[in-house]
């Protein structure tokens, strides 16, 4: 099995713990340009518990929503959204797995921060989780060192994600 399929095959299986029904649209809609490396889109409402942004706290401007992703390459990441419009996606390689039924572990080398149409990309070191136990609430946490300081994402989600999967591009 190809390793994408294995891991996309893992996050959906994840999206799908918390209730049996994930909120997944049928078949696959056309990728905007900008999105026509993402191959999946699990996006979470709930609270923002915690953010902390390159050492500084952000949690006030963290918004309630949260995004899991899984790219064509393999990689898969978690997205937050801080205001004013500044984007935080932590990626990690293709070693993406489910620690236990309910704990998805993703261990991240990529920090992206997006605001005004750019992209700035850093190593990082550190892990995100998705945790399921709780059958009411996903909890997912990120937890960072990049650019030389610690950035934390706590988010608990209120609701099985809504699932969009994107057709490869032509």
């Amino acid at each position: 099995m190809k390793i994408i399929k294995k891991v996309t095959v893992i996050l959906a299986a994840m999206f799908c713990v918390t209730n049996t029904f994930a909120q997944e649209k049928p078949g696959c809609v056309p990728a905007p340009s900008v999105l026509q490396l993402i191959e999946m889109l699990g996006n979470f409402s709930g609270q923002c518990k915690q953010a902390i942004y390159l050492g500084e706290d952000r949690t006030t401007s963290c918004t309630s929503s949260a995004n899991m992703i899984t790219y064509r390459s393999g990689r898969a990441g978690f997205s937050f959204r801080l205001n004013p419009n500044l984007d935080i996606v932590l990626t990690g390689g293709k070693d993406a797995q489910p620690a236990t039924k309910t704990l998805y572990q993703l261990n991240i080398d990529k920090f992206s921060e997006g605001r005004s149409g750019k992209t700035d990309n850093s190593e990082a070191k550190g892990i995100c989780t998705l945790n399921t136990e709780n059958k009411n609430a996903a909890v997912i946490t990120c937890t960072v060192k990049a650019k030389g300081k610690e950035s934390t994402f706590e988010f608990v989600a209120n609701n099985a994600p809504a699932i969009t999967k994107f057709c490869p591009p032509n």
